[in-house]
């Protein structure tokens, strides 16, 4: 089963049901796609596009499939020197998004979310479609699905200085994203899923 990273904020919206998108940069980036078609196999359907150099993409994570969010974490302090794949699944799991008071005091150092295991997650997403389009095409529905808040409020860990969901996002996506900047437009991936629990 594959992983997927969000920012602590972005996990944050997804628990209260506000972000049901995600954008990731297509990797390396055409200047333009040829052709967008999709194969589905055994339930799964993965969308593959044609780029301008005739390569051929796939996206990472296809419709159909569940997958884990990767979150920092930490388990007992006997563990700080294990390798995570050496770490059993009876071990007690702390993380930092919403931490346990009680478990704190025995626990270890924090982990990296890159290194969290299947086994240790406690959320995980189902992938409902997948298309690819230029970052600027977002509209304002899409960018609310994103985890944009209402006007007027702000996200726990961003602070924006725009009014409109568009205008928010693409502030949020430059925090984020140093080496696609909004202004470059990049073609990207998006992800519509739905929160299912462990």
């Amino acid at each position: 089963m594959k992983g997927i990273l969000f920012k602590p904020d972005m996990i944050r919206a997804i628990i209260e049901g506000r972000k049901t998108q995600t954008r990731r940069v297509i990797k390396p980036q055409p200047k333009y796609i040829i052709d967008q078609h999709y194969i589905t196999l055994n339930g799964l359907t993965s969308l593959h596009i044609q780029a301008d150099n005739l390569i051929s993409r796939k996206a990472l994570y296809q419709s159909g499939e569940t997958v884990y969010i990767k979150e920092a974490w930490r388990t007992e302090a006997v563990y700080d020197r294990t390798p995570p794949c050496d770490i059993g699944d009876s071990a007690l799991i702390e993380y930092r998004l919403l931490p346990n008071e009680i478990l704190s005091q025995i626990m270890g150092r924090w982990r990296s979310p890159l290194h969290l295991p299947r086994w240790a997650a406690r959320y995980f997403i189902k992938i409902l479609d997948v298309r690819a389009e230029r970052l600027q095409e977002i509209t304002e529905e899409d960018a609310k699905a994103e985890g944009i808040l209402p006007e007027g409020t702000l996200l726990p860990d961003f602070i924006h200085s725009a009014d409109n969901p568009v205008e928010q996002f693409a502030q949020l996506w430059d925090s984020v994203n140093k080496d696609y900047p909004w202004e470059s437009n990049p073609w990207v991936f998006i992800y519509t899923f739905e929160l299912k629990r462990k």
